[in-house]
């Protein structure tokens, strides 16, 4: 399953919470990142479970009261069992990440396991670098099938050079990202709608399931950021009113 978005989007966040979810419904997952920290990762899952923004963990003003403080701590204690585990390979190569999932599935159990991401992974170097995103992609692939896990692959789009930078991506802004369109068994696809903090669109984040094998696709979601820094869900069809009622 691909998770594509521009920088900046919140794949990341996303799945993350994702992964959250799954663990607490006892689903054994990992992710395995070649960018962000086990701080980055921490920081978002005690806001996700407790409710408190994110900042306040990175020396914001002002700082966390007692009453965040004790919120936090009762997220850590109520879920500090659940089985989602987090690596960072610094060296981002490509080996690291692969003897990772093979850890993790062998050694902890792991059924799903996210790679965050594709892009940043340093493959073999091929004539191309859409050849060396597929040599990555295959053997990421092949991994996971001889693992038997459920493969979350992270994936970045590039920024339009022209036109509208908020405008919906499509399985086309793949293309340059090797032959993931086509290998992937779901695709979603998340853009966001607006840079400003004025707009009501600001912090709303708009997906698509793009593409699901043997199955259907074209299903919209909405997700917003929330004042504790937390994703939440919202109601698509009244993101969807908002952002046409605004010009671009």
């Amino acid at each position: 399953i691909v998770v594509a978005a521009r920088t900046g989007v919140g794949k990341s966040s996303l799945v993350d919470r994702a992964l959250l979810l799954l663990a607490q419904d006892g689903v054994r997952c990992s992710k395995v990142s070649v960018e962000d920290g086990a701080e980055d990762f921490a920081s978002k899952a005690l806001s996700q479970l407790s409710g408190i923004n994110t900042a306040v963990f990175w020396g914001a003003t002002p700082g966390p009261s007692a009453r965040d403080w004790e919120g936090v701590q009762r997220a850590a204690g109520e879920n500090c069992d659940i089985p989602c585990r987090f690596t960072q390979i610094q060296s981002c190569a490509l080996d690291g990440v692969l003897s990772q999932m093979a850890i993790d599935a062998r050694a902890h159990g792991c059924r799903v396991i996210v790679v965050d991401y594709l892009q940043a992974i340093a493959g073999p170097s091929m004539g191309s670098t859409r050849e060396s995103i597929n040599a990555t992609l295959g053997a990421l692939i092949a991994t996971a099938r001889t693992l038997g896990v459920v493969l979350i692959l992270v994936s970045q789009l590039k920024r339009p050079e022209t036109g509208n930078p908020f405008r919906e991506p499509t399985e086309l802004d793949l293309k340059e990202s090797g032959s993931i369109e086509e290998r992937a068994q779901g695709l979603v696809l998340l853009w966001r709608t607006s840079d400003d903090a004025t707009s009501a669109k600001f912090g709303v984040v708009l997906g698509k399931v793009a593409k699901v094998k043997r199955g259907p696709s074209g299903q919209r979601f909405a997700v917003r950021r929330a004042a504790g820094g937390m994703l939440v869900d919202v109601d698509y069809r009244e993101v969807v009113e908002v952002v046409d009622s605004d010009s671009f």
